[in-house]
């Protein structure tokens, strides 16, 4: 498995203003008829620690983006906001449980099994490398939640926090920034995608200031 923690900022860049937390079509912002062709879906698994025997599920987030567009559309897949029809996860329920420190599979993931989603490409982090994001843009680190003992406000606290680090990360981005990050792989961050292929990523957008808006379709 290529392990990076690189392109973990693109997802953060992403999240910004957030509006409409408890309301919005979920469903519809996930399995949109988007063509493959013309459309790149990320997706991000939180945990509490990938070093753990059976790490805890804590969020997941789905980022889409279209071909030469520079916004990313973001979604939560776990914990998920109220609906007029009442998501199952929006409400308290079991603890998920990966089923041990290397699993990669997220379509075997609960949350995953029951949407209709599609992705190109996996990140995985977990508290410890949230923590260092935090400290490089500033923040001060508050607990999180339990997704599956108070969902909405898991789910309120997770998008400020990368909502924060959304308005903050690029004026913080500079190479001593970076080996901190690296210095974390792989106990703390994974990805399905090559080094080299983050690193030429990350040069990209790095020489053109990261030039990233964000959207929430799950709130409107």
């Amino acid at each position: 498995m290529a392990l990076s923690p690189r392109v973990l900022f693109l997802g953060f860049l992403g999240l910004g203003l957030v509006t409409g937390l408890f309301v919005g079509s979920l469903g519809e912002a996930i399995a949109a008829p988007v063509a493959k062709s013309t459309q790149q879906n990320t997706l991000f698994v939180f945990v509490d620690d990938l070093g753990a025997e059976h790490p805890t599920l804590e969020g997941i987030w789905l980022a889409a983006q279209s071909q030469n567009s520079q916004t990313i559309n973001w979604v939560p897949v776990y914990p998920v906001p109220l609906t007029e029809a009442g998501e199952e996860y929006a409400q308290p329920h079991s603890t998920f449980y990966l089923p041990d420190s290397d699993f990669d599979d997220p379509s075997a993931l609960p949350p995953l099994r029951t949407q209709g989603a599609w992705w190109d490409e996996t990140f995985w982090l977990d508290e410890a490398a949230l923590g260092v994001l935090q400290s490089l843009s500033g923040q001060t680190a508050p607990d999180i939640s339990d997704p599956w003992v108070e969902p909405q406000r898991s789910l309120y606290e997770q998008v400020q926090i990368l909502n924060a680090l959304c308005q903050s990360i690029s004026a913080t981005v500079n190479g001593a920034a970076l080996d901190q990050i690296l210095a974390l792989m792989p106990n703390h961050f994974r990805s399905s995608v090559s080094p080299f292929e983050l690193i030429t990523r990350w040069d990209a957008w790095s020489q053109n200031g990261f030039p990233l808006g964000c959207s929430h379709p799950w709130a409107d």
